[in-house]
Parts: C-alpha cells; sequence; structure tokens
C-alpha cells in the first residue's frame, strides 16, 4: 500500500510501499509468495480464538521458569514469536467475527495464517448473484403455479432451502466462494 493508494488516488511509479506486519514476517521467514501481490483486501479464515495464545514475558527472563516451560528455548524452534505489549489498555485491540476484543498480534498471525494456507474467502460474483436471485424467483414461481397442492409446494420449498444451504456450506469448505444466501432465499421464499 502506498500513501497515495491510502488518499484513494492511483499508485505512481516509484512510490514507496508499506507492506503490513504480516507480509513482512512471511517475506522474512521465506514465505513471500503466500502473500497476494494487489492492495485489495481480503477475506480471510479464522482460527479458533484460542489458536494463539500469549506468553508472559518475565517467563523467558527466568531461569526455572525458561527450562521448566519452554525447555531452554527449544519451544520457539521453527516459530515466528511476536513481542510486545498487547492490551485494551493500549487500544491493541481489533472487533472481529471471532471476537470484539481481538488482540492486534493475534490478528496478524490470522492474516499470516491465511495466507500460509490460501485460506482466502471470495464473495460471489455480481452476475451469478443476479442469476440466482432470479433463478429462485422462477422456481418459486413455478412451484407455486404448477403445483396445487400447498403442503407439497412448503415441502418442495423446504427440500430447495436445504439443498442450497447445503451447496453453500460445501462450497464455502471446499472453495472458500460465499455464495449468496439471504437474497437467494428471500426470493424463493
Amino acid at each position: 500500500m502506498t500513501n497515495r493508494q491510502l488518499a484513494g488516488l492511483a499508485p505512481q511509479a516509484g512510490d514507496e510501499i508499506y507492506e503490513s506486519l504480516a507480509a513482512r514476517a512471511l517475506t522474512e521467514i521465506g514465505h513471500a509468495n503466500d502473500v497476494p501481490d494487489d492492495f485489495r483486501g481480503h477475506m480471510m479464515r479464522f482460527t479458533p480464538p484460542d489458536a494463539f495464545q500469549p506468553r508472559p514475558l518475565y517467563e523467558v527472563f527466568d531461569p526455572k521458569l525458561w527450562h521448566a516451560n519452554y525447555a531452554d528455548g527449544a519451544f520457539f524452534k521453527d516459530k515466528v514469536v511476536m513481542v510486545g505489549p498487547s492490551a485494551q489498555v493500549w487500544h491493541d485491540v481489533v472487533d472481529t467475527p471471532i471476537s470484539p476484543n481481538t488482540p492486534g498480534p493475534t490478528l496478524h498471525f490470522q492474516a499470516m495464517t491465511a495466507a500460509l494456507g490460501h485460506e482466502f474467502l471470495r464473495p460471489t460474483p455480481r452476475k451469478i448473484e443476479m442469476v440466482l436471485v432470479c433463478a429462485a424467483g422462477l422456481v418459486a414461481w413455478l412451484l407455486v403455479a404448477f403445483v396445487r397442492k400447498p403442503l407439497v409446494c412448503l415441502g418442495g420449498l423446504v427440500a430447495i432451502t436445504a439443498g442450497y444451504l447445503f451447496t453453500a456450506r460445501l462450497l464455502y469448505d471446499s472453495t472458500g466462494l460465499l455464495l449468496l444466501t439471504v437474497p437467494v432465499l428471500t426470493a424463493l421464499v
């Protein structure tokens, strides 16, 4: 991201590019290719809230705790470590889908994990959204117009809704596609 892009302007050749902490860390550990090379925001999958546990800094400097808890440093082998304060008093918390008080370092680790696993989410393209809404409306109309039994219509709508939700979940889990659901199901019902 350049200063011009932050101001909403097009970047120019020679502008200094500022990378996020997560992007810099991935570059340092040899995973620069996993960092998206565009300047768009990317939705990402989050790990469980307790996936990255903070450790008290004093434990590193106490020889007994260093040996007992960290096996004289072996605990940290091949791991990325962030050192610094993180608390609400420092205003280093972010409202995310996993918690309204996600610590800043945890958010950086979440971004790194998403990049390493290529776990970025994609929204449904606009044209596909329109087709899905129109198709749902058409299916609902055809069902009501040609099936004259209300309970059969209701059962059909419930079955179609369940199938669509199952497909949406399957696509989310396998490809990271966020299939449009509420407008489509609203048009269906």
